[in-house]
């Protein structure tokens, strides 16, 4: 059943373009939207210093296409991507490709738990899910970022209710 959750090409696919799209967002000066999870109020901030949290509900992320603000939105309100998972790196030294196999370690094995736990109605809601690890850029790394996000999403569809509930 989590094969056809996550296909193998199409995560592949999907984390390359994400992270290459967040890996700039984090690096940039841009402003990213963040909002409490029981409210739909939305709040600005400079991406460099905007903490991110467990269980936040994203209705966009940053693209290749160049996409530099998100937008963070209540969990019961239409979003695409969660935080289902946040882990730190182990690295000493910044290297791009180790530190975005780090974070598909960190979020492979978050991520599978999360699924072995689904409910059936989950499992169903997730079917055509893909997750993402959000490895930090080498500029978040410079000011000592070692967080890792791990998103579970679909940038097509959409979801009304937090996975974590």
């Amino acid at each position: 059943m989590f094969k056809r959750v996550l296909g193998i090409s199409g995560i592949a696919i999907l984390t390359l373009a994400i992270a290459v799209g967040v890996n700039m967002w984090r690096a940039s000066g841009d402003v990213i939207g963040g909002a409490d999870n029981s409210t739909s109020t939305v709040k600005v901030v400079e991406v460099s210093t905007y903490p991110t949290q467990l269980g936040e509900c994203y209705s966009k992320l940053p693209s290749i296409q160049g996409l530099s603000t998100v937008i963070a939105t209540s969990c019961t309100d239409v979003h695409h991507w969660q935080i289902v998972s946040i882990g730190t790196l182990a690295l000493d030294t910044f290297d791009a490709a180790k530190t975005q196999e780090g974070a598909n370690q960190i979020c492979t094995k978050a991520v599978n738990a999360i699924v072995k736990a689904f409910s059936k109605k989950q499992v169903t809601e997730y079917q055509n899910a893909s997750y993402t690890g959000l490895a930090p850029s080498a500029t978040s790394w410079d000011r000592g970022g070692r967080t890792v996000d791990c998103l579970l999403g679909s940038p097509t569809q959409t979801y009304t209710d937090s996975v974590l509930k």
